[in-house]
């Protein structure tokens, strides 16, 4: 199947489901919520109440994370939506621009209904000069990977039984999209590395650091703070360092297909 033609089976998927993104948000979440899966925490070793309410500012987390990431994903979609090398599949990046809108708006409900704020991004920045072929794979690798690895969490929370219905129901909603958005991923990145040949170890360099800011993100001390734990960096840095088995086999998992390409490198995991 060529690139066009799963664009444009995925570009008349997401019309049958234009609409079909009702939420019932309740009015409150109360303390005995379960909001994340346990087993999915940054700092799963705390007593049950503490981690019932280290797991609602996790959500916050992960809902403002995804948010944030979402913004430059959208303003990267539009661009090439417009753009004469992106003709035959722009139906579908529109439409996967307007399932992103669809899920910032959805993520920002919550986070502003239930923590009365999103936590705020954090970003780093890089000097490192880009060929002219290089933008473009990168954008689609960190998509991916970005995308892959938050669809991980999705699956998993979409099915958690402990779960608040209302966090469930989000997790689900965003993986039915992320279903079409990784397999278009997928597919447009092979057909960019086989073409432009690109530097693949500059390639890994810029997309390890990627990797470990999105984790670093996961752990965030400012969750931890407002879950009334002590110590936050103390215990970030701890959970770090006892979770790197985790992050191992996660970030290998979300990134196969870009080891597969050769984009990230094993033995520099987060």
């Amino acid at each position: 199947m060529t690139l066009a033609t799963l664009a444009g089976r995925l570009h008349r998927l997401s019309l049958t489901r234009d609409g079909d993104n009702a939420i019932a948000w309740p009015d409150r979440l109360t303390d005995e919520d379960w909001c994340f899966s346990h087993d999915l925490l940054s700092h799963p070793d705390l007593a049950e109440t503490e981690a019932r309410r280290l797991a609602f500012w996790e959500a916050v987390n992960f809902f403002s994370l995804n948010f944030h990431g979402e913004r430059p994903l959208m303003a990267g979609l539009a661009a090439r939506a417009g753009s004469a090398a992106y003709g035959t599949v722009a139906p579908y990046l529109a439409a996967f621009e307007r399932e992103e809108a669809a899920h910032s708006a959805m993520f920002a409900t919550f986070c502003e209904r239930y923590a009365g704020r999103l936590y705020p991004e954090k970003t780093i920045a890089t000097s490192r000069r880009q060929d002219p072929v290089e933008p473009e794979i990168l954008f689609f690798a960190q998509t991916l990977f970005f995308e892959e690895l938050m669809d991980l969490y999705n699956r998993r929370m979409a099915e958690d039984p402990l779960l608040h219905p209302v966090i469930r129901r989000i997790h689900a909603l965003h993986h039915r999209d992320e279903t079409g958005h990784i397999l278009f991923g997928r597919r447009i990145l092979r057909d960019l590395v086989t073409r432009h040949d690109p530097d693949r170890g500059a390639l890994r360099r810029h997309l390890m650091g990627f990797v470990r800011l999105t984790w670093m993100q996961l752990y965030n001390a400012d969750a931890y703070r407002d879950a009334g734990l002590d110590e936050v960096y103390a215990r970030r840095n701890r959970a770090w360092v006892a979770q790197t088995g985790f992050r191992h086999a996660m970030t290998q998992t979300a990134g196969h297909h870009l080891l597969a390409l050769g984009l990230l490198d094993t033995e520099v995991l987060p």
